[in-house]
C-alpha cells in the first residue's frame, strides 16, 4: 500500500512542476525568448547583400532564375556518386545546384536537389555534409539512394552550409503551412 502511494505522490509532483514549467514559458517573455521558433528563424537574415546574384552554368536543363536568389557557393569535394570529383556547389532559395569548373567562372551543371525533395542526413564527420533527394529516390526503380557526398577542408563552411540549408528548409516548411491553411480555409 506504501508503494502505491509514493508512486501518486510522485505522479502528483512531476504532473505539478510540468504544468508550472509550460505555464512559465506560455507567461513569461523571457521564457518565450528561449523557445526555438520557426518564425523566429525565418525572420533571420537569410541573404548576404555581397554575392552576385547571377550565375551562368552551362547545360543546366532549366532556368535558374526561377529558384530565387543565390545565397552561397563553395568549393567541395564530393564523394558520391562520383568519386573524389572537385564541385563548385551554388544554394540558391529553392535549390542546390551542383557544378564541375571545367574552366574559370565557366560551370558545367552535374546535379541538383530541390529545396522541397532535400533532406540532410548526420555525419560522423564533422566536415562533411550528406544531401539526399528523397523525391528521386522514391521514384526510382532501383533502390539506390541519390545522396551527395560533400566534403570540405574547413569545419566552419560545413557549419554555415547545414545552417544556411536548415534555414531554408523552415521557409520551405512554413510555405507549405501556410499554403495549406490557405487551401483549407478556400474550402
Amino acid at each position: 500500500m506504501e508503494g502505491a502511494e509514493l508512486r501518486r505522490n510522485s505522479k502528483r509532483k512531476s504532473k505539478l512542476k510540468f504544468s508550472s514549467f509550460t505555464s512559465y514559458f506560455r507567461t513569461s517573455k523571457t521564457g518565450n525568448d528561449l523557445i526555438s521558433s520557426p518564425t523566429n528563424f525565418e525572420r533571420m537574415d537569410l541573404f548576404p547583400d555581397n554575392i552576385s546574384p547571377v550565375v551562368d552554368i552551362q547545360e543546366c536543363p532549366f532556368d535558374v532564375t526561377g529558384y530565387g536568389m543565390l545565397i552561397m557557393k563553395d568549393k567541395f569535394k564530393l564523394k558520391k556518386p562520383v568519386k573524389r570529383k572537385n564541385v563548385l556547389v551554388f544554394m540558391f532559395e529553392r535549390i542546390i545546384i551542383i557544378t564541375a569548373e571545367e574552366q574559370p567562372d565557366t560551370y558545367y551543371y552535374l546535379g541538383s536537389i530541390k529545396m522541397c525533395d532535400l533532406s540532410m542526413s548526420t555525419s560522423p564527420k564533422i566536415n562533411r555534409i550528406l544531401l539526399n533527394d528523397f523525391n528521386k529516390n522514391k521514384h526510382r526503380e532501383s533502390h539506390l539512394n541519390i545522396e551527395y557526398n560533400l566534403k570540405t577542408k574547413d569545419e566552419e563552411v560545413a557549419h554555415k552550409w547545414r545552417y544556411a540549408i536548415q534555414k531554408c528548409l523552415w521557409k520551405e516548411l512554413l510555405t507549405a503551412r501556410e499554403k495549406s491553411r490557405e487551401d483549407l480555409t478556400e474550402l
